[in-house]
């Protein structure tokens, strides 16, 4: 059995790491995502407090939530934390169950860009 997992925001993730907390969980929205192939995808995740980068691999990125995530969607990610430079804040999570909390539409992907304000976020 996996250990229980600590509840965290993203700002706190590496110290988590450095304290060798063996498992998270963590809760925040999808802010990019990437899919590479059908076995893996990249969630750029943001809660406030920071961001962080999830792996999903195999089965879990082959689930009908995951074929039909997009941006904005609402998420919550359990899995271990490892030190990976090329990730935004030098950590990765990689994900060992996820589910979708608050699913986003297809067309936010036209609505909203990386660029949108407040005035646009809210209005969605």
């Amino acid at each position: 059995a996996l250990p229980a997992p600590r509840k965290c925001k993203l700002a706190a993730l590496q110290t988590a790491l450095s304290s060798g907390v063996p498992r998270v969980l963590v809760l925040a929205w999808v802010h990019r995502l990437r899919r590479d192939g059908a076995k893996l995808m990249f969630l750029e995740l943001r809660d406030g407090s920071g961001y962080v980068q999830a792996v999903l691999s195999g089965t879990l990125c082959q689930t009908l939530d995951a074929l039909e995530l997009n941006r904005e969607a609402a998420v919550e990610v359990w899995g271990s934390l490892h030190a990976d430079s090329r990730a935004k804040g030098g950590v990765e999570l990689r994900a060992d169950f996820w589910r979708v909390l608050g699913a986003s539409p297809a067309e936010i992907e036209m609505r909203v860009t990386h660029e949108s304000g407040p005035e646009v976020l809210l209005n969605q």
